[in-house]
């Protein structure tokens, strides 16, 4: 959405001002977004990854082609692929084993004859030692500002009954790498009465596989919640708790920061990268020490009004227009030639 903007607003350079930019999908795809100046067609005939390594090749053949959701055509000419992390290579376990096989293998061609991008150094530096690519990898960070467009729906709280307690927050699939079940295993043993732990989660079980969470007091699951759901219970909640083994940048505490929420974040090099300062942490397989933060967060000790001035400065890292100029100039320098 950012690059159509800039492109519509003739912030791109000439050289890319001139091209006819196009967003291809299936035809199957669900979703419709409000491009100004970008071209969204539906072509073919088949879906997911038959789709990509035949008609998406064989439209794009010619052109420059962008990827931003980790898989591309292995044989297109010019291409960019933004692998996000190498959570499939460095943690399997967290996967079916058709799709780690497919997208191990997918990563390791695109690696030969395409530009590859990734989203941290943590994740360009894994990325690097496990495929090996044939040109540097590039870093492209994720942006967190698209929340300024977002209304929080504070009607949430009401839902859930939370109008006058202390309630922490954890969004994530239930799968293995989001960890959530530790988050639940930390506040079984804060052991306070009057608060509550509030999971927000979805996710695909046929891909990443799902556990299931030990029962507890004051736990609600929330299920699927809309943005502006979300935002409201960020606005609101005690604490935002993101417990993942690992990432390769994770934008939750991202999110949190913008509404003012304290973050309390796994030790993961690629969320402490992107959080710095602005979040207390805590080892993704010790329950012990996050209860102990959850419990500071109760008393007082870490308060939401210090931690505003490191959440301000943290979220202006992180824009998706940064992102955009990045991608912007990488075309221009590597793929237009």
């Amino acid at each position: 959405m950012t690059l159509d903007r800039l492109l519509a607003e003739q912030q791109l350079s000439p050289a890319l001002q001139r091209y006819e930019w196009v967003l291809l999908s299936p035809k199957n795809a669900q979703y419709s977004l409000p491009l100004r100046a970008i071209t969204h067609i539906k072509t073919g005939i088949l879906q997911s990854h038959a789709w990509e390594q035949t008609e998406l090749y064989h439209a794009t053949r010619n052109d420059i082609l962008l990827n931003f959701c980790n898989t591309g055509s292995i044989i297109h000419p010019r291409q960019f692929v933004l692998i996000h992390d190498a959570c499939v290579y460095r943690h399997p376990e967290f996967y079916s084993k058709p799709y780690v096989l497919l997208h191990q293998l997918l990563g390791k061609l695109l690696a030969r004859n395409s530009i590859i991008g990734t989203v941290s150094h943590f994740s360009r530096s894994e990325l690097t030692a496990l495929l090996a690519p044939a040109s540097p990898i590039g870093v492209f960070y994720n942006g967190a500002d698209h929340l300024r467009h977002i209304t929080a729906n504070t009607t949430i709280i009401e839902r859930l009954r939370l109008q006058a307690t202390p309630f922490f927050l954890c969004i994530g699939s239930l799968t293995k790498n989001k960890n959530v079940r530790l988050a639940v295993k930390a506040f079984e043993q804060l052991n306070h009465a009057s608060a509550w732990l509030v999971i927000v989660s979805g996710g695909n079980k046929t891909i990443f596989g799902s556990e299931e969470l030990p029962s507890a007091n004051n736990v609600i699951h929330a299920g699927r919640l809309s943005d502006a759901e979300i935002a409201g219970l960020y606005a609101a909640a005690q604490a935002f708790i993101f417990p993942s083994i690992y990432e390769g940048f994770g934008l939750p505490p991202l999110e949190a920061m913008h509404h003012g929420c304290p973050v309390l974040a796994t030790t993961a090099p690629a969320v402490q990268e992107i959080c710095g300062d602005a979040a207390s942490y805590f080892d993704p397989h010790n329950a012990n020490a996050l209860a102990q933060l959850m419990r500071q967060t109760l008393d007082g000790t870490i308060n939401r009004a210090a931690l505003a001035e490191k959440h301000a400065a943290r979220v202006k890292l992180f824009t998706w227009e940064k992102n955009a100029h990045s991608i912007a100039r990488m075309i221009e320098d590597q793929l237009c030639v």
